[in-house]
């Protein structure tokens, strides 16, 4: 069950979708809290959110700040670029803590008419 708060809100019955141009609060029932700040999708099908400018607070008062934020709901993904994380102090560090955190990012290099590096050259 979620409570969104926001103006000017299109849900379509056919897509099962809600959205909005403005900006929402919407809040969940573990007490995590997500202020999308535009051009927000919440996809009831697929049990997705979708928004260009978000932060997530979630229970235990972490922020989130994410660009371009897609929620998948069922399996508490997140994803998006320009992350921003501001941990509260009292629960980062703590062995006590049963939250972990995992950040991983990829990169691909091309070489463009050329042998890569680690090739035999002859």
């Amino acid at each position: 069950i979620y409570t969104i708060k926001s103006r000017n809100v299109t849900f379509n019955r056919k897509l099962n979708k809600i959205y909005s141009d403005e900006s929402a609060t919407i809040k969940d029932t573990e007490e995590n809290t997500y202020i999308l700040k535009e051009n927000f999708v919440f996809d009831l099908n697929k049990d997705t959110i979708r928004a260009k400018s978000a932060t997530i607070l979630d229970s235990n008062d972490n922020k989130y700040i994410f660009e371009d934020l897609i929620i998948k709901l069922k399996s508490n993904e997140i994803a998006g670029k320009e992350v921003k994380v501001e941990f509260k102090d009292s629960y980062f560090g703590n062995i006590n803590n049963n939250d972990w955190y995992m950040f991983s990012i990829m990169n691909l290099s091309y070489t463009f008419g050329r042998k890569p590096c680690y090739c035999n050259i002859k």
